[in-house]
């Protein structure tokens, strides 16, 4: 009897490519250079992006996912970035939880991202 290939969605492979870095850079590994990260995240990204669109580049990859706006929040004057999706985010969590908001004046300068999805 021949099984039936299964189908995913779109959120299903994100979810299990995003699992799977989070595994992978578990404690369990002791990762301790940041190249480890980056280059594990890299590859999540090429994979997410080349479900979308098979024919991007490295240098595509790169700048669809590693490209974003940094500048400092008017609550509590941490560092905040732009994600992928266009959100602003604290880069670690603030004292007392609140929503980010960007200070127009403050330093605009590019960084590297994150997993989007």
């Amino acid at each position: 009897m021949t099984e039936e290939p299964r189908t995913y969605t779109k959120d299903e492979v994100y979810a299990a490519v995003n699992a799977g870095a989070d595994l992978v850079l578990s404690d369990d590994l002791e990762l301790d250079d940041g190249r480890d990260w980056s280059l594990v995240n890299l590859a999540a990204n090429a994979m997410l992006s080349l479900l979308e669109n098979p024919e991007m580049s490295l240098d595509d990859v790169i700048r669809a996912n590693w490209q974003e706006e940094e500048t400092v929040c008017k609550v509590c004057g941490d560092g905040i970035f732009q994600n992928g999706n266009g959100e602003w985010e604290h880069g670690e969590p603030p004292d007392e939880p609140h929503e980010p908001v960007p200070d127009p004046d403050g330093v605009v300068r590019m960084v590297r991202g994150w997993i989007n999805g």
